[in-house]
């Protein structure tokens, strides 16, 4: 079964998609990957049962059959996005570039997310919850003077949101700027204590600040959610 699966491109405008699609047989599920120039955007799995019990062989014609239909679903979601996107370009609905915004967002398609935050944003400009989206967006492109840009739009003109605070916050940490994050991370528990994630992202950045402060020769053990959470963080993935 080694080296089995399916791979396609598919050409939208002038961009093209690479889709592979595999199977792990010993944790039975499909896998597909969707890459663009190289770069990896996304994947999807999906579990099978192709085995009644651990000694039973492998079904390789069900196996088969369930990698192909996977890839085909992929192939036809990729192309049905963008369509939809096409059709409802110039649409003076804001909820319908939201919808599609977020599932270019979540599929990795972030330049279309922009596109689309950006069009809720002129269509419906007191609708908060864009900006932070849009602001979210362009922080996985790297432009970050454009997501806090955004950001600071958006607390300029009401200075009371929780989520965009802690929003611009991580963004202030990955930045380097301490006390900047410190300040909106503490100001949105201020604003609303139960936000749990927010408390969690200021203790973490309180840990990088005495980091920061201390030799190089001192020796610190990290506990594991820590190091993970630092890793989400400077990862951008906390959002």
């Amino acid at each position: 079964m080694e080296g089995f699966g399916c791979q396609d491109t598919i050409q939208i405008g002038e961009r093209n998609f690479r889709i592979h699609t595999g199977c792990d047989t010993n944790k039975n599920k499909a896998l597909a990957e969707v890459f663009e120039d190289g770069n990896f955007l996304f994947n999807i799995t999906k579990s099978y049962q192709i085995r009644q019990n651990e000694n039973a062989p492998i079904d390789e014609t069900y196996l088969k059959k369930a990698v192909y239909n996977l890839h085909q679903q992929l192939l036809e979601d990729i192309t049905l996005l963008f369509q939809i996107n096409e059709k409802i370009a110039n649409l003076n609905q804001y909820i319908a570039h939201l919808r599609l915004g977020r599932v270019f967002m979540a599929k990795g398609f972030h330049q279309e997310a922009i596109v689309n935050f950006k069009r809720v944003i002129q269509i419906n400009p007191n609708f908060s919850q864009a900006y932070k989206l849009l602001g979210t967006a362009y922080v996985k492109v790297n432009e970050y003077k454009n997501a806090l840009k955004i950001f600071s739009t958006v607390l300029e003109k009401e200075s009371e949101y929780p989520d965009i605070l802690n929003a611009r916050g991580i963004l202030y940490i990955h930045m380097g700027n301490y006390e900047a994050a410190k300040n909106d991370l503490q100001k949105a528990i201020e604003l609303n204590p139960e936000l749990l994630e927010c408390n969690f992202n200021l203790g973490v950045l309180l840990f990088l600040s005495t980091v920061a402060e201390s030799p190089n020769d001192a020796n610190f053990v990290l506990p594991a959610r820590i190091i993970r959470s630092i890793k989400d963080l400077k990862n951008l993935d906390h959002y």
